[in-house]
């Protein structure tokens, strides 16, 4: 049973599954960690470099090893053992005395096995008597008691008048509140611990639903029906009750302000009051983005009126639809593919609400579009909202939202966790005011040289062979091809590169023929994973040793690489060639096998049977360094680049530079790095993976599930209402949700810092969100921005920059005479491109004239 109630600012969910079993508990991938060191007493610690930050490990995680060779009786699924986690680098597997006192492990990993688990439900009457709340808002923790026994006492309220109570009406709510009173004991309560204001305002507004409040629910039930269906995550247990009692108005609206006018925005108008309508009407909202995100605010939008009066919708996105994007972005359908996502999603929000007053653009937002997007433009906004998945745009629109002093909703998704962050000047900190932590990444020599993980293959397969054969290869030849003398303007290393990359398409490596791809790939294939297997077993031997640790080269995360020799019937080895061979033969120019596609049976039977019959290179070792940067044999240092010059083509037509897209399944790109990282994977012994995991993990895509996109949308547009009806600061809220284990976090934005500087006669306060705005920028001479900052902030002055830019610092006598030009004479001199109108920032370094301190300041800014 898995049921929903939405009663306007309020909202119920019950789940009861039964003995319900989910095979993944929480969606997370377990990682497998390198283990170090394994005690007697069943200490186990991992490694967490070269990526991983921690082993991700519960207490009570199955854990299973393999290749462990100082202690191959923990190997094997079947030896699996449950786990203690002690920290994030070590935990206890059970006693293992009984397999020696000490061990040593030079070799092996350990990763967490997902089991089954079976979660008990209690059946509908019994869970109302004895509930089990997922909380809300741990604050308001109490509220969830009172909102059980409300909406039971909604039910009574309802079989007994034949109605719910009506909006407003203070007889009712005094009638609901002495039901409620009665049944406080049977539903785990007690009368004297319910909140009657609160079941108050249930009462005033529980008739009807409200567009976010439905939105949320609907995330929340959508993915649990889910879970029924999959047995994956774990189940709503057992009560949810949202509550945003804090958006209500402190006084009751006038009776006629609520009474029903026959049309869409009743329901609305019963909470607010229709003058509260036609306020939203007014607005003016921008929206950076328009996928999955954007479509879910879009259907919001309409349905709540924005941009319905003398107000607008502005929505920009530079993207096309995609067909993987139909599947989460649901404005969107099969004939809109190719067309643009924010034109397509005004169209289908007109369609929603044909009064919605809707602007397109398909711009980027950032410093190149600051003539359009000026500071005009900006401030004419109410509030913004962020639908955005790229860092660099919403801390761009964050630093906007600051300049021009604006509110800004944004939101973030991760598969089915969720996130809001609510900015308000002078009350909360800006977007961008904790710094983005970036998870570690590999080193490169365990991508090029000693994976152990599938994602080190396909980065390996995306990074070094996609972009090396047929992004990074054709833009070299066609800068040689554009331009002769182009070596002459390189130095050693990038010119010896350049050279070997001509080469490899107008010399040596040219293929002008279909069966010259052919060739090409095959040899690629021998090259990748039989020759360089070989050539390091030929540099390494298997018990090769350490100079300085005298300690088995291959240990640790080093795996011995064993080559995987050509098999015309592997359907691996086909998808490789049949993608390789496409590949090269679009960068060349070349017409494939019967002017069609290469992955066709035909074709497939005609690639290999010509790959037979290659003749392949004679094999001769190469000569391979185990350090992170040390060269190829073929770019050693006796390497002369004037031998190959003579037999480089200088006429032909260009190549084609191709640049990965993970959305067109039909342009061999994601094949091949299937292909290329399934067969590198199985040289290290490691566990390959399917066609899926490898687009996501090769095209860096973040999961986005609808879901989740609903759901966070709807406390996205709640916390927009807040702002317009001017709640208290201290009712904004932001959330944080993880629909896999219905985990909710609801607090309040962290305050915005509040700074002092100057002398106490002279103080001056400011927050982050505050900018001096220096007037006429543009003809104002940089010592008067000087004796500005001198004469009203009492700074002395030791570096003023623009970007990258140095305008003037007292210890560089090369910047003195720019003291004299203008602002807008140094920007020409420095190329320095600056729209009329645009707002400049300026970044001041400076001491305080009374500390020797350097001093924290607001952000000052030329008006240009």
């Amino acid at each position: 049973l898995l049921c929903g109630s939405a009663r306007r600012v309020f909202g119920m969910i019950f789940a009861d599954f039964g003995n319900f079993v989910t095979h993944d508990k929480n969606g997370e991938e377990l990682k497998e960690c390198p283990v170090m060191m394994i005690e007697p007493n069943g200490n186990v610690m991992v490694s967490v470099d070269d990526g991983i930050m921690t082993h991700g490990l519960e207490d009570g995680d199955l854990v299973v090893f393999r290749d462990l060779d100082g202690l191959p009786q923990l190997n094997g699924f079947d030896n699996g053992r449950q786990c203690r986690v002690i920290s994030t680098t070590m935990i206890n597997v059970g006693d293992l005395s009984q397999f020696g006192s000490r061990f040593s492990i030079s070799r092996g990993f350990v990763q967490g096995v997902k089991r089954d688990i079976t979660i008990p439900f209690r059946a509908y009457a019994e869970a109302v008597a004895q509930p089990e709340f997922v909380i809300f808002d741990i604050e308001r923790i109490c509220n969830d008691l009172v909102l059980h026994v409300g909406f039971q006492a909604l039910g009574a309220f309802r079989a007994r008048h034949g109605a719910l109570p009506r909006s407003w009406n203070r007889e009712d709510a005094d009638a609901l509140i002495e039901i409620a009173k009665s049944l406080a004991s049977s539903c785990g309560s007690a009368p004297e611990n319910l909140d009657e204001k609160l079941l108050a305002q249930l009462s005033f507004t529980c008739r009807g639903g409200l567009n976010p409040i439905a939105t949320i629910l609907g995330g929340f039930i959508a993915q649990d029906a889910q879970k029924a269906a999959t047995n994956k995550f774990t189940p709503l247990h057992q009560w949810l009750y949202v509550d945003f009692s804090e958006s209500l108005p402190d006084a009751a609206p006038a009776p006629a302000d609520v009474e029903p006018r026959g049309c869409r925005y009743d329901g609305l108008a019963a909470v607010w009051g229709h003058s509260f309508r036609d306020l939203i009407a007014t607005k003016n909202v921008f929206m950076i983005g328009c996928g999955a995100l954007g479509c879910e605010y879009l259907k919001d939008f309409a349905l709540l009126g924005v941009g319905t009066g003398t107000g607008a919708l502005q929505v920009t996105d530079m993207d096309n639809i995609e067909p993987s994007n139909l599947n989460r972005q649901f404005l969107f359908r099969e004939r809109h593919i190719h067309m643009m996502k924010a034109v397509v999603g005004a169209a289908a929000a007109r369609e929603m609400n044909r009064d919605m007053n809707i602007t397109t653009f398909q711009l980027p937002v950032g410093p190149k579009t600051e003539n359009f997007f000026n500071p005009a433009f900006w401030l004419r906004q109410d509030v913004m909202v962020n639908a955005l998945d790229n860092m660099a745009a919403r801390l761009y629109v964050d630093m906007m939202c600051m300049r021009y002093r604006k509110p800004l909703i944004e939101a973030g998704t991760d598969s089915t966790k969720c996130n809001t962050a609510i900015c308000v000047p002078d009350f909360s900190i800006n977007y961008g005011f904790t710094p983005e932590v970036n998870p570690p990444v590999p080193k490169s020599c365990t991508i090029k040289n000693f994976p152990y993980h599938i994602d080190h293959c396909i980065q390996y397969a995306r990074e070094i062979l996609f972009e090396g054969y047929f992004a990074k290869d054709p833009e070299t030849a066609n800068k040689f091809l554009a331009n002769n003398t182009f070596f002459e303007t390189l130095g050693q290393n990038d010119r010896d590169s350049a050279v070997l990359a001509c080469d490899r398409l107008l010399g040596s490596g040219a293929t002008d023929t279909f069966e010259a791809c052919v060739a090409w790939a095959r040899q690629k294939f021998e090259d990748l994973f039989v020759n360089e297997p070989l050539s390091w077993q030929h540099s390494f031997p298997i018990d090769c040793k350490t100079e300085k640790e005298d300690a088995l080269f291959w240990s640790g995360t080093k795996t011995f690489p064993q080559p995987q020799y050509f098999d015309v019937e592997n359907p691996m080895h086909q998808k490789f060639m049949s993608a390789a061979v496409a590949l090269r033969a679009r960068c060349c120019g070349v017409e494939c096998f019967g002017g069609g596609r290469t992955d066709t049976p035909q074709a497939i039977q005609a690639i290999m049977t010509m790959a037979a019959g290659i003749r392949l290179r004679e094999f001769v070792p190469a000569k391979l360094s185990a350090a992170e940067d040390a060269k190829t044999s073929e770019n050693s240092a006796d390497f002369d680049y004037r031998s190959i010059l003579p037999r480089l083509a200088t006429a032909h037509a260009p190549f084609v530079e191709t640049a990965f897209e993970k959305d067109d399944d039909r342009n061999y790109h994601v094949d091949f790095l299937w292909a290329a990282s399934t067969i590198r994977a199985l040289i290290y012994k490691i566990e390959p993976t399917n066609r899926l995991k490898t687009k996501l993990v090769a095209g860096k895509i973040i999961p986005s599930v609808v879901t989740t996109t609903a759901l966070i949308t709807g406390f996205g547009c709640m916390e927009m209402l807040k702002l317009w009806l001017n709640r208290p600061h201290d009712a904004i809220r932001q959330v944080t949700v993880n629909l896999a284990i219905d985990s909710v976090m609801v607090e309040k934005p962290l305050e915005c810092p509040v700074w002092k500087y100057g002398r106490p006669e002279a103080e001056k306060k400011f927050t982050l969100w505050d900018t001096v705005i220096y007037p006429n920028g543009r003809s104002a001479l940089v010592s008067e921005f000087v004796a500005f900052l001198k004469r009203e902030w009492h700074l002395e002055v030791y570096a003023l920059t623009v970007g990258p830019q140095t305008i003037w610092n007292p210890c560089l006598p090369s910047t003195a005479n720019n003291l004299r030009l203008t602002f807008a004479q140094f920007f020409e001199l420095k190329h320095i491109e600056v729209a009329e109108g645009a707002v400049v920032e300026i970044s001041v370094n400076a001491y305080d004239e009374t500390d020797d301190e350097p001093a924290r300041l607001p952000s000052f800014c030329l008006q240009c």
